[in-house]
């Protein structure tokens, strides 16, 4: 999250996410990345789309019981940065 306003816009929560990410998968040798994100944080879904996640549904996760309604899950398709 970038709180200061005056930050926002500028390319910072993108490349947080990427190093992340290559973090991830590079030292810790992960294949899958999840991040929980609210239904009206249109921003953050917005980011995580672009950087190749996919919204997953809430259907096949209520079933797993591990979800709560207000809460989106996407999902890295490509671990390929």
């Amino acid at each position: 999250m970038i709180a200061e306003i005056d930050a926002r816009k500028e390319g910072i929560a993108t490349q947080a996410v990427k190093i992340m990410v290559n973090l991830a998968v590079k030292e810790y040798k992960k294949n899958k990345i999840w991040a929980k994100i609210k239904d009206d944080n249109f921003p953050s879904i917005k980011l995580f789309e672009k950087l190749g996640f996919v919204k997953v549904t809430f259907l096949f996760y209520s079933l797993l019981r591990i979800l709560d309604k207000r809460t989106s899950f996407i999902r890295r398709s490509s671990l390929c940065t």
